[in-house]
């Protein structure tokens, strides 16, 4: 791993290894005589950060030289990053509500969806800069065949997951729970049939100018 975004990624993985492992040691966890258990909550967050680290690698270390374009690969890295960052936050609101801090306990719904629609926001904006990969993005045959309709549609994939992220805050801010989740819900299925109606749109598109 050599880039910034990848050594990055590493280190926030580790930092979820770490508070995994702290929380361990907290006297009515450790305590509690459910060890198997605990350890699950402890490390299942973070390992799934690891998996996606090693599947990035794998598959970026076998896609051949000829392939590849200088810097092709720097916007994929920074969601990787960002979805890392994701993960390991919601694994630490998971061990900071199970060790009862009060305003944890109270808002970790709407702090979770904060989490989501941030994770929504940052990736969207990063969704654009990104060209066919096997990992992110609205990957299709006709996406992966053709790098102008790749950019095309991740360029308004990229702009309603900005504003279904914006939602989802705004909601988890201002609205009870319980609407907050319909809203979100309503949001995801609109933001769907925008992505799926523009698609077909570029497919009819770019088939008659072919």
């Amino acid at each position: 791993m050599h880039s910034t975004a990848l050594s990055r990624s590493f280190t926030v993985t580790l930092a979820g290894y770490a508070a995994g492992a702290a929380w361990l040691f907290v006297p009515q966890i450790a305590s509690s005589g459910k060890l198997p258990n605990l350890i699950l909550i402890a490390f299942l967050l973070p390992t799934t950060a690891a998996v996606l680290l090693w599947l990035f690698y794998a598959i970026e270390s076998r896609r051949p030289v000829c392939a590849r374009e200088p810097g092709d690969s720097a916007a994929t890295e920074r969601i990787l990053l960002r979805i890392i960052v994701f993960i390991c936050g919601l694994h630490g609101l998971v061990l900071l509500q199970l060790v009862e801090v009060p305003w944890v306990r109270q808002w970790a719904p709407e702090l979770a969806f904060v989490l989501v629609g941030g994770l929504l926001v940052s990736v969207g904006n990063l969704l654009p800069t990104t060209r066919p990969n096997a990992l992110v993005g609205i990957r299709t045959p006709r996406s992966l065949r053709s790098r102008r309709f790749w950019m095309e549609i991740n360029r308004f994939g990229g702009y309603v997951s900005v504003a279904l992220g914006l939602v989802l805050i705004a909601a988890a801010a201002f609205l009870p729970f319980e609407q907050a989740g319909r809203v979100a819900g309503v949001g995801l299925l609109t933001a769907v049939a925008f992505v799926v109606v523009r698609y077909h749109t570029l497919a009819r598109g770019s088939t008659v100018s072919s």
